[in-house]
């Protein structure tokens, strides 16, 4: 009798991490997926970071014709080259992601070091797009006029 009762806890335990995993929400996903690019940037673990993103090279409404794997490169080495400049995300804080008409859309603050101060910038949008399935980030989006380092980390690879 106890055997049985272990066993059907055991599978009543599986099946809830499988409902939640198999049928997380797309905002569930979505803000998950803009923690990992944002803790792995924050870590430098910018292979880890470049996993969860999206690259293109024309407009966002436009398929990319570049490869991911060249994206990924390109987007590694301008982030390389932007923390060797001075300017680095190192950390954020209030991380949100609501679905509007279908589409996920995210709002964090960022907290960047530029030439040895921090500087927060608030209300950055995060702008996700699905592919093959999966959710990736595409870009950041800083409200006024972009900045070098929104433009470094979005997945926007010319």
């Amino acid at each position: 009798m106890q055997k049985i009762l272990v066993i059907s806890l055991l599978l009543a335990l599986v099946g809830v991490f499988f409902i939640f995993t198999v049928f997380q929400t797309d905002e569930e996903q979505t803000k998950q997926i803009a923690e990992a690019v944002l803790d792995n940037v924050i870590a430098k673990k910018y292979d880890q970071a470049a996993e969860q993103m999206f690259f293109f090279e024309g407009g966002t409404n436009e398929e990319p014709t570049i490869t991911q794997k060249v994206g990924k490169s390109r987007w590694i080495e301008r982030i390389k080259d932007f923390d060797e400049s001075g300017v680095s995300v190192i950390g954020y804080e209030k991380l949100n992601v609501e679905v509007l008409d279908s589409m996920p859309l995210g709002y964090v603050d960022v907290i960047i070091k530029k030439d040895g101060k921090e500087e927060q910038r608030q209300d950055v949008y995060i702008k996700f797009k699905k592919e093959n399935n999966e959710w990736k980030v595409q870009s950041f989006e800083f409200v006024d006029a972009a900045e070098d380092w929104e433009l470094a980390l979005s997945g926007y690879v010319p």
